[in-house]
């Protein structure tokens, strides 16, 4: 039973970054109840050397062994040999990882670099220091950022991206782990308007310059700017013939429904609402603007037009370069107001671009153009670049006071929503009006199913309506939500969206004791699957069951002469193609030890249920949630079921290598 995939980049880092966050977690205990590091009578050690030819030793490499049965890291180096070796550890699990800039982080049984590695098993006493851990010296990749007028261009933000798939649908993704991308998110072009990405894993990427527009696309240009920004542009739909057309947006009612997907969305069900065309007046006191917006090279302002560059060990790719051209941008005016028709003040206005492919740059500018209503219910928002977006009007909850009569609270504002699509096309929106809306409410009770005391006053026990789509992650209100003490439960202020509902209760000393069974609303069971919330619709007859069931999948995969086959990843899938959803929890992934047991556990384990459970001999990150790889894998699979709190074994043996 084998699956030969094709190799990619899956970045390193985010498995210790996850190891690292459930670190930091215990770091912030109290000093008296954080738990002493244990020690045993285990060595663990071994060399680290250049993947070349001839290889050589590397010394100063930082070495981190880290527990897998219980969270702790162990911190070394090497010495002038290459060598290191970790004394006094208890028996256990032990995955090893090894960086030094500027080759690519490697984690000892890793097949490339960013794939999981393989765990050591040791036993008490026993002494371990034959480990070889071979490091890919890592790529570079430069060039020179301009202006329109071949002038260096200084202080650019540049990202290095990467082409992924997730749940079948194409994106570029941040090349750095995830905590990289918040402590540092780009490279900054220096005065010569030189950037260089240095320490680079191989495969393939695609590197987008990020202008920083002083002006904020607020200076006022002629409209022979503007025409000749729109002809440099020189994109399908935002030609110069365009501009005698009136600008475009669409305002979402409360009676509207999903009709028309977006790109970034992924199911069917996943679709946006597409009411009748509201006509905005075109023409703007503040004129025409012109701006700059991110360039893909090699110097296209569409991401899906960008070149991939591929990356070996250790090479260089030099003159990777790109001009900031200005573009046509796009100034939004407009007013809210209350549902009863009244201005409506302090409301935030925020701006997502609904067909932007998930970057760092569409995460910037989502941040950024944002706005306040003022008091008299108006609002404006500058240096929107081309293109399609959703403009998104959002007053939180929050407590009425009376000045100088009190300060305490004496009513809650309900939670409030507004959207309208917008066509930014270089040519200013004004006029366009808001009325304010109230979010949706989801309500229903909590019941437990399980084999421990249920806690009696429901403290710890959280609930969640996460949406499913990015551009639903912008509208959301409030999506979090407490039980009261009989069982019951409210979220409010959710606009209209596909949400998944997921809840779970502490215990104590236990991050996760209880962790959702099941899930019916109006006795349809979406367990694991998303539901819609719909404008003007609440949903009040919901029962989330907790249980402290876990099942738990474990066995041993061999090869055909029975010996631990630590080479492969084991993968487990629900059998239903219904569950196949993007960051399911009935889609996991696990190495082999070096004893070749592999393992499916845990209060995040997987769910009861069918399953199809498979090795591959490589996976990227990608792949794992992947809808026709997943689809393609099941052929070679083997069939596994999973009851409430089953604790199975499945051996899996190889043939025909």
């Amino acid at each position: 039973m084998t699956m030969r995939t094709s190799s990619h980049l899956a970045s390193i880092i985010a498995v210790l970054v996850g190891i690292g966050a459930a670190t930091l977690l215990a770091q912030q205990q109290p000093r008296d109840v954080r738990p002493a590091v244990k020690l045993g009578s285990a060595t663990l050690g071994g060399v680290v050397m250049t993947d070349e030819t001839p290889s050589r030793p590397l010394r100063r490499v930082n070495i981190g062994i880290v527990g897998t049965d219980e969270v702790q890291l162990r911190l070394t180096m090497t010495d002038e040999n290459g060598r290191f070796v970790m004394p006094v550890l208890p028996a256990g699990r032990y995955l090893v990882t090894a960086s030094k800039p500027p080759y690519v982080d490697a984690v000892y049984g890793a097949r490339l670099p960013g794939r999981p590695g393989t765990a050591i098993m040791l036993k008490e006493g026993e002494r371990r220091t034959d480990l070889t851990i071979k490091m890919i010296p890592g790529g570079a990749i430069t060039g020179v950022i301009t202006d329109e007028y071949g002038k260096p261009a200084v202080g650019v933000g540049v990202d290095l991206l990467r082409p992924q798939r997730r749940g079948g649908i194409p994106m570029l993704e941040s090349a750095m782990s995830m905590l990289s991308a918040m402590l540092l998110p780009r490279q900054i072009t220096d005065d010569r308007g030189v950037y260089r990405f240095s320490g680079v894993p191989p495969g393939e990427y695609v590197v987008s310059a990020v202008p920083i527009d002083p002006a904020g696309g607020s200076v006022l240009q002629t409209e022979q700017d503007v025409e000749a920004a729109i002809r440099q542009l020189g994109e399908p739909g935002l030609s110069a013939s365009s501009s005698s057309k009136s600008p475009t947006s669409t305002v979402i009612g409360p009676s509207d429904r999903p009709s028309r997907p977006v790109a970034m969305g992924g199911p069917p069900f996943m679709n946006f609402p597409q009411p009748p065309n509201l006509q905005v007046p075109p023409g703007s006191p503040s004129g025409p603007t012109v701006g700059y917006a991110p360039v893909y090279y090699p110097g296209t302002t569409a991401a899906a037009e960008a070149m991939t560059i591929t990356i070996g060990p250790g090479e260089e790719r030099r003159e990777i370069n790109m001009v900031a051209r200005p573009v046509p941008t796009t100034r939004v005016e407009g007013r809210v107001f209350r549902p009863d028709g009244d201005p409506a003040p302090n409301v935030m206005i925020q701006i997502r671009g609904e067909d932007a492919i998930n970057t760092p740059a569409a995460l910037f500018a989502s941040l950024t153009t944002f706005s306040t209503s003022r008091s008299d219910g108006s609002f404006a928002v500058g240096g929107i670049a081309p293109g399609r977006y959703t403009l998104y009007a959002r007053r939180v909850s929050g407590p009425n006071r009376i000045p100088g009569v009190s300060e305490a609270p004496v009513a809650s504002d309900p939670p409030l929503w507004a959207a309208a699509e917008i066509i930014a096309d270089g040519r200013p929106i004004t006029g366009l009006e808001l009325t304010l809306q109230t979010g949706m409410t989801i309500s229903g009770r909590v019941v437990f199913d399980g084999t421990r005391q249920p806690p009696k006053d429901f403290q710890g026990v959280n609930l969640i309506a996460r949406p499913v789509r990015i551009v639903d992650l912008m509208q959301m209100v409030n999506g979090a939500g407490r039980v009261a003490p009989d069982g019951t439960f409210t979220i409010s202020g959710l606009a209209p969206g596909w949400y998944r509902l997921t809840g779970a209760a502490s215990g104590e000393n236990l991050p996760i004791l209880w962790s959702e069974a099941s899930v019916m609303i109006n006795g349809r069971d979406v367990t694991d699957l998303p539901f819609e919330v719909r404008p003007g619709e609440d949903n009040a007859d919901i029962v989330m069951t907790l249980t402290d069931r876990q099942q738990e999948l474990t066995g041993t995969l061999q090869d055909a002469s029975g010996r631990p086959a630590t080479e492969y990843t084991m993968i487990l899938f629900p059998a239903d193609k219904q569950f196949r959803l993007p960051d399911s929890r009935r889609i996991q992934v696990a190495r082999p030890s070096t004893d070749g047991r592999f393992s499916f556990s845990g209060p995040l384990g997987p769910p009861p249920g069918d399953y199809l459970l498979a090795a591959v001999t490589d996976l990227r990150a990608e792949e794992q949630f992947d809808p026709s790889f997943l689809e393609e894998l099941a052929k070679a699979a083997i069939k596994v079921a999973l009851g409430p709190g089953e604790k199975r074994t499945q051996d899996v043996r190889l043939v025909g290598r």
